[in-house]
């Protein structure tokens, strides 16, 4: 992992982790349709642990599941990837999976 700063590549020593990751919610129109599937989500986590920017990698093939994944990551809280004991700005991919099977 690697964050571009003020002209100079910084090497991550530490990545980020998540602290606090609710389930998103499963769209209630994307159950009643039986939409399933896995969006892959780049995020920037921003050096206070917020996510920043938020971008549909892959998407699942359903808009509606893209959209609540996107919508859930930005409630998320982590724990920024750190330069040594300095807190850094840093872009993961994240998978979400919506299964019919998870509902119960």
């Amino acid at each position: 992992m690697v964050d571009y700063k003020a002209g100079q590549f910084l090497t991550v020593t530490t990545p980020p982790k998540i602290l606090y990751n609710p389930v998103p919610p499963y769209p209630r129109a994307a159950r009643e349709l039986g939409l399933e599937g896995k969006t892959l989500l780049r995020v920037e986590i921003l050096k206070d642990g917020r996510p920043g920017m938020i971008q549909v990698r892959k998407s699942c093939g359903h808009t509606i599941l893209d959209e609540a994944a996107a919508s859930a990551i930005k409630q998320w809280k982590f724990a920024p990837a750190q330069d040594g004991l300095i807190a850094v700005r840093s872009v993961v991919d994240l998978p979400i999976r919506f299964s019919l099977k998870s509902l119960g």
